[in-house]
């Protein structure tokens, strides 16, 4: 009976744990379909809602979780949106935005 639960609840767990891969990898998948310039209405047609967002200066990042692991940070793919418009996804993208606003930031300080 013991061994039967426990089979049971391993089993759960598989399908759990499948689900959530599954779901990851779809939007793996979805990354494919994107193209630099396309609205952001398209992006999030075809890549649903975000998990999270930041704005930086006029850029708008939108994070998809696009692996498994416990990181959550490390396995979350940044589409970069500006003026309305997909420019670049992926970590160096993320990077480009983030000191695109510290030089704006430090061109205004020195006015």
């Amino acid at each position: 009976m013991v061994f039967r639960a426990m089979l049971c609840f391993a089993l759960v767990m598989s399908l759990a744990a499948h689900g959530c891969s599954s779901e990851e990898s779809i939007r793996g998948k979805s990354l494919m379909k994107l193209q630099i310039g396309m609205s952001k209405e398209e992006v999030l047609s075809i890549m649903g809602k975000p998990q999270r967002q930041e704005t930086h200066g006029d850029s708008e990042i939108l994070f998809y979780t696009t692996g498994s692991a416990a990181d959550m940070q490390e396995d979350t793919t940044p589409l970069t949106i500006i003026g309305g418009r997909l420019v670049g996804w992926g970590r160096l993208d993320y990077e480009r935005a983030l000191r695109s606003e510290s030089n704006a930031k430090d061109a205004r300080r020195a006015d």
